[in-house]
């Protein structure tokens, strides 16, 4: 080498190529990874929120609710131990209660047909008392129309005092007569049955009781026969002991 003068180092072909081949795997990567993030902000710009999914509608829309068949839990002060009940209900005043004992006998079925409320207990079946009455038969139809999904209005009768939640439901109402409460009424629990809310727990407070109703399995629509909500009719009988 001759002093004073630079030479240069001869060029590596082999990292030349290196550099040149990492360069482009550069580029590349750069390209397909800004790509999937370009493209949605240029669709957000051009089409906005618009251009969105919609949600797809319920399953099931609100459909009209005629009939209602319930596994329940039933409380009351003749109840202290919660017991499985089977409530069933048609539009517009016809109900059913069952009561099962631990062996899954029934114990106490409540029927109301209109104005006519029958209890069976003890072997024998015999028009409601004013107790009985008071908690089963009082405000029937308001509390049909609203396990049956529907809605009271104030306006409906100056016999029925009425209270809703935030969102509209109601949440009690108070049946009326001759100026005095007969019934009060709490329901809550709200859950979506097929598109319609259901209320899955019931007080039903008079004077002389007080009965707490709470489903666990709710059937919208079951065909029931008028003839289930008139006594008597044949009682299964008890699940046998098994040894």
């Amino acid at each position: 080498m001759t002093a004073g003068v630079h030479t240069r180092p001869a060029r590596d072909p082999i990292a030349r190529q290196r550099r040149r081949t990492l360069s482009r795997f550069k580029i590349f990567c750069l390209r397909k990874l800004s790509l999937p993030l370009f493209v949605p902000v240029i669709f957000f710009s051009l089409y906005g929120c618009s251009a969105l999914p919609k949600p797809l509608p319920h399953e099931y829309p609100g459909i009209p609710v005629t009939s209602l068949r319930a596994k329940a839990l039933i409380e009351s002060e003749n109840i202290p131990i919660p017991g499985k009940a089977t409530i069933t209900i048609k539009n517009p005043d016809l109900a059913r209660v069952e009561v099962y004992g631990p062996l899954n006998q029934i114990i106490t079925i409540v029927t109301i047909a209109h104005d006519n409320c029958l209890l069976y207990s003890n072997g024998r079946v015999r028009s409601c008392g004013k107790k009985d009455r008071a908690v089963y038969s009082a405000g029937l139809k308001e509390l049909t129309t609203v396990l049956l999904g529907g809605t009271l209005e104030a306006g409906e009768g100056k016999d029925l005092e009425i209270v809703k939640d935030g969102m509209g439901r109601l949440s009690r109402f108070t049946k009326f007569e001759d100026g005095t409460p007969v019934v009060t009424v709490t329901v809550k629990d709200y859950k979506d049955v097929r598109g319609v809310e259901i209320p899955f727990a019931v007080m039903l407070e008079s004077k002389e009781e007080k009965l707490l109703i709470e489903y666990y399995s709710v059937e919208l629509n079951p065909e029931i026969n008028n003839e289930t909500f008139t006594l008597p009719l044949p009682l299964p009988l008890p699940l046998p002991l098994t040894p």
